[in-house]
């Protein structure tokens, strides 16, 4: 889960995942999904999957940035680094 921005730096920015592709998963669901959980595990060490939670009314400003940031419109969106 990301939380915050710093969390979204420390995903894009790992140096030991710099071979490894980032999956960002912009939901208003607070829970993982289980979809995302089969495919983290399916694609381990080759993609990074991550999440974004947006439920309506506790969004916070950083999440909402980075929705901003990757122009999302819509959700569920998912954005490959």
């Amino acid at each position: 889960m990301i939380n915050s921005r710093s969390d979204y730096e420390t995903l894009v920015q790992n140096p030991n995942d710099k071979d490894i592709n980032k999956v960002i998963l912009f939901t208003k669901k607070e829970k993982v999904p289980p979809a995302i959980k089969a495919l983290s595990a399916e694609f381990r060490d080759r993609f990074r999957f991550s999440i974004i939670s947006l439920p309506e009314g506790k969004e916070t400003e950083d999440a909402l940035e980075l929705k901003k940031d990757y122009e999302i419109e819509k959700l569920p969106r998912l954005v490959v680094e």
